[in-house]
């Protein structure tokens, strides 16, 4: 069919669909699968300490560290987000806190947020903080430690996320391209 002659307004609707169907397929991918590192199915190991922690042993996890909860997107909306696995945490006799950050806000102003809450935990504790990132505030403490690594190295055992949007977001690319 020839396009040209179709009016401005048509064929900006066309344009406008194409882009839509197309969604955000170009947004995501540059998280690709290597073939010098072949995922590894972590089920049955995952499945096994999920099973340890619900039957209340709490050797699973050290005590030589503190966790702290960074909630996602969100998560400023649903005032119970985090509290039962907060709580979980707790009765494993295991020290454990939430990040009081602004979902909302840029990961910038978060992983400022998250510094500050690392550097006070362990100034009064003077253990490691584990970082346990969900949804964006796994990109918000990955960020945390990629900008203030130099003054976080001590202080920080490790991160572990679920759900993080590393690989791209097609829901939020599609949002704020209208």
């Amino acid at each position: 069919m020839d396009f040209s002659k179709l009016p401005m307004f048509v064929l900006g609707l066309i344009e406008r669909t194409q882009r839509t169907v197309r969604g955000s397929a170009d947004d995501i991918g540059w998280l690709q699968c290597d073939p010098e590192m072949p995922p590894e199915d972590g089920t049955e190991r995952f499945m096994e300490i999920l099973n340890n922690v619900r039957d209340g042993q709490r050797s699973i996890l050290p005590n030589s560290m503190v966790y702290l909860l960074v909630p996602g997107l969100f998560s400023n909306h649903g005032s119970l987000y985090f509290v039962s696995i907060q709580t979980s945490f707790s009765n494993m006799g295991l020290t454990c806190h939430i990040a009081k950050i602004h979902s909302e806000a840029s990961v910038e102003k978060n992983a400022r947020e998250i510094k500050e809450c690392i550097e006070e935990i362990y100034q009064g504790s003077k253990k490691r903080v584990l970082l346990l990132g969900h949804s964006k505030g796994g990109v918000d403490s990955a960020a945390a430690l990629s900008i203030y690594w130099s003054e976080l190295k001590d202080k920080v055992a490790g991160l572990a996320l679920a759900q993080s949007p590393y690989g791209g977001s097609p829901i939020a690319s599609d949002i704020l391209r209208g």
